[in-house]
């Protein structure tokens, strides 16, 4: 058995998070046992569905007390025997790994799972960058991203020539976009039926540029489109999103906080749309083609996203809010897909979390034999 223990900021629901959660359902937990490091102060949200699965969860409050927490992360290592430590934390994976490396763990793993833009990042930050880079080129055994863009945010330019850089994809878990839904959207929200549901899923912060969403739904009431926005998540804009909604008088506008439903939400949507500032590779954006939703994104957003090309569309942060609700518009009238088969071609592709959990099994076999 592998013995592997991730390390990320909390379980709190997130991309990330949301995606262990399903692997670790769907893994062969003879092969393989997953436990979670949080480095945060507290669990988070999804810590009782881990447990129940059989994981520990340990809580490193590296704020608080960051000696301690290098001296708790040590003892859990040398105590516990793990063959793998996989991080999640970008570069700071580059200490965590050291710390891994100098307990004796054989298999190292950096993942990547964003790729952000720093247009002017501080001469402090351009210090901590670096050292981190070099911590993980030292230590860490394999480096995984999300997307090509994500590699190349952790590892540079030059990964693609490593048999040690790899990219796996978040596979999502298809059987939940297979049953009923379960949540009915309109009634929730007294939405009409005869009136259009764009959707998003993320968190609020700005990374998701929301207020360009909410910029969007200004022009479509101008244009006297009676088309609903519905944010699904929370995070730290909410209520600066809300303040903003009210000063701009938008009617259609839902914050539908955080689900667990997120599939039944989906299939009640008419589009998705994700205008991002920066991305590693949205898995919520897989998850709206699995519901059988065409998805209007930014270009800034990698094109391997497109698990159903002709579902997808791309459109510049450059252009105006006016030319993506035109867009939008557009989208909307076209013949809906068809969900069965936008279901199929998405279960047939490396994105179904069969195939990401048949990898990372293999994936761990071999760094706990390194």
């Amino acid at each position: 058995m592998a013995r592997v223990l991730h390390v990320l900021g909390s379980l709190n629901r997130g991309g990330i998070e949301v995606w262990l959660l399903q692997a670790l359902r769907g893994v062969d937990r003879d092969a393989v046992r997953m436990d979670f490091y949080c480095l945060g102060s507290d669990e988070g949200v999804l810590a009782p569905d881990v447990k129940a699965l059989g994981s520990r969860v340990f809580v490193g409050n590296l704020k608080r007390n960051p000696l301690r927490f290098s001296r708790h992360f040590s003892r859990i290592l040398r105590s516990d025997g793990y063959d793998v430590v996989h991080s999640h934390v970008h570069h700071f994976s580059g200490y965590v790994l050291r710390l891994a490396h100098r307990n004796g763990v054989r298999g190292r793993i950096a993942q990547s799972l964003t790729a952000p833009t720093e247009q002017r990042p501080s001469l402090l930050r351009r210090i901590y960058l670096a050292q981190m880079r070099r911590l993980i080129e030292r230590h860490a055994t394999l480096g995984l991203g999300v997307s090509s863009e994500a590699m190349v945010s952790m590892f540079g330019p030059g990964w693609r020539t490593r048999d040690d850089r790899q990219i796996l994809y978040w596979g999502v878990d298809l059987e939940r976009f297979r049953n009923p839904p379960t949540a009915n959207l309109r009634e929730r929200f007294s939405i009409p039926a005869s009136e259009s549901i764009v959707g998003h899923v993320g968190r609020l912060d700005r990374a998701k540029n929301h207020e360009l969403m909410l910029d969007i739904a200004e022009e479509l009431d101008r244009s006297g489109a009676r088309v609903w926005l519905v944010f699904v998540g929370d995070g730290p804009l909410r209520r600066e999103l809300q303040e903003s909604v009210l000063r701009r008088g938008l009617k259609r506008v839902v914050f539908a906080g955080e689900v667990e439903e997120v599939a039944s939400l989906l299939r009640a949507m008419d589009l998705f749309l994700f205008p991002s500032r920066w991305e590693g590779l949205p898995q919520s954006v897989i998850e709206a083609q699995a519901a059988g939703l065409r998805c209007l994104c930014s270009d800034v957003i990698t094109s391997e996203v497109a698990v159903l090309p002709d579902a997808v569309r791309f459109l510049s942060l450059e252009r105006p809010a006016s030319d993506w609700a035109q867009t939008l518009r557009s989208m909307l009238a076209q013949t809906p897909l068809d969900k069965h088969g936008a279901l199929t071609r998405v279960a047939e592709s490396p994105f179904a979390i069969e195939e990401s959990v048949r990898r990372l099994t293999v994936i761990y076999q071999d760094a706990a034999r390194e």
